[in-house]
């Protein structure tokens, strides 16, 4: 078991995945990216199809899915998109976009319930706002995902799409936490 797995949670889920030698050796940022080799790095997408009105198979697809990632990469952290609630000017979420979200939440912190009490491993679970992820990975305001494309393509990766992107900018953010509270703790004992 090592690393952090993040995931960027909606209809097509982005993640993005780094074992603790990945990590330990992580750039200080874009300069230091540049021509840096991402040995440990993987990244995608899956698409998860929506079975309108019952939701119910979606939210089984992305169980299945996150099952078997976490036996693949048996990570240290699972990190994932935190939900938001929708401000009362916003007019484009709805009842239904925020019903999806949490859904979705629900279902990642089910599968670490289990992944804990079935391997008795310690899975941290930790939630990012994607908002947040993506100002400290971008450098300013309220930036959007093609920022964050631009932004992963100078640090040498090549996202296929923004949801991937967001996968790979929470890992980014995440990285120098994990690095400090799990990996130097490792080292000083």
């Amino acid at each position: 078991m090592c690393g952090v797995l993040c995931l960027d949670l909606a209809k097509t889920v982005g993640w993005a995945h780094a074992t603790d030698e990945a990590i330990a050796a992580w750039p200080g940022g874009e300069l230091e990216a540049r021509g840096h080799r991402w040995d440990g790095l993987r990244s995608g997408y899956a698409t998860f199809k929506t079975h309108a009105p019952d939701w119910g198979y979606h939210y089984d697809d992305l169980a299945r899915w996150l099952a078997d990632m976490l036996i693949v990469f048996r990570p240290t952290w699972l990190v994932f998109e935190a939900p938001v609630l929708p401000k009362a000017n916003r007019q484009n979420t709805t009842v239904y976009t925020v019903d999806r979200q949490f859904g979705r939440a629900a279902v990642v912190e089910m599968c670490w319930g289990h992944r804990n009490r079935q391997d008795g491993y310690p899975l941290r679970l930790y939630a990012t706002h994607a908002q947040t992820a993506r100002k400290h990975f971008v450098g300013h305001g309220r930036p959007q995902k093609s920022d964050v494309i631009d932004m992963c393509r100078r640090y040498g990766w090549d996202p296929v799409n923004g949801d991937e992107a967001d996968g790979l900018c929470m890992l980014a953010y995440e990285a120098s936490e994990y690095r400090n509270k799990v990996l130097n703790r490792r080292r000083a004992a």
